[in-house]
């Protein structure tokens, strides 16, 4: 599925949604719901995420650099080799998520709840790897 317009869907209810390896940067999501979406490979950069509910999501390979996460629902969600460089994710509730080889070197994740999140070999926003 190739979607390229900037596209408006805040508020929208698509879970479970198939939307692998679509393209959808500079794009609103505010307040949509995500839970259990195929967003594998989707390029999100640049992108308006704040407040989704992206519960155990598959973002696998997404792009997300630059995108605005700020108070996401993401739990249990599968980031794993995810691009979060420069992203925000302020008050985003990572609970349990899959964090493995993603890069969120320069990212915001202030006041994120990580509480059971697996960050192994993720870049951590120091740009240090995560053993």
């Amino acid at each position: 599925m190739r979607l390229e317009a900037i596209l408006i869907l805040g508020g929208a209810i698509l879970n479970g949604a198939n939307l692998m390896n679509a393209r959808l940067e500079r794009s609103n999501f505010t307040e949509a719901e995500l839970i259990g979406a195929n967003l594998q490979g989707t390029i999100m950069a640049v992108t308006k995420l704040t407040r989704p509910n992206m519960s155990r999501a598959n973002l696998s390979f997404a792009r997300l650099s630059r995108a605005d996460l700020s108070q996401a629902n993401l739990r249990e969600a599968n980031l794993t080799e995810a691009d979060l460089v420069d992203a925000y994710l302020a008050r985003t509730n990572l609970i349990d998520a899959n964090l493995s080889q993603a890069n969120s070197i320069r990212a915001e994740i202030s006041s994120a709840n990580l509480m059971h999140t697996n960050l192994s070999e993720a870049v951590i926003p120091d740009g240090t790897v995560n053993d």
